[in-house]
């Protein structure tokens, strides 16, 4: 397994790890451990979403989904 290019990783690891997303909203459970990625998800991804502040950054989309990247700043 070392040279296989996969790692080991438990369940547990992988339910502490989605619980710590859920608790961001960052995903949400779709039904029988099915998860799916948020909008806030995405933006996090994007760098766009602060998860710790719960709150899109400035200088990106607001809560409407519209993107304010590269608009002037006030």
């Amino acid at each position: 397994m070392k040279n296989s290019g996969y790692f080991d990783i438990s369940r547990g690891q992988i339910s502490d790890r989605l619980g710590k997303l859920k608790d961001h909203h960052l995903v949400r459970e779709i039904e029988n451990g099915v998860h799916e990625i948020t909008d806030e998800g995405e933006a996090y991804l994007e760098e766009e979403y602060d998860a710790a502040a719960g709150a899109y950054t400035s200088d990106s989309a607001d809560n409407t989904g519209v993107s304010n990247k590269g608009a002037d700043s006030v």
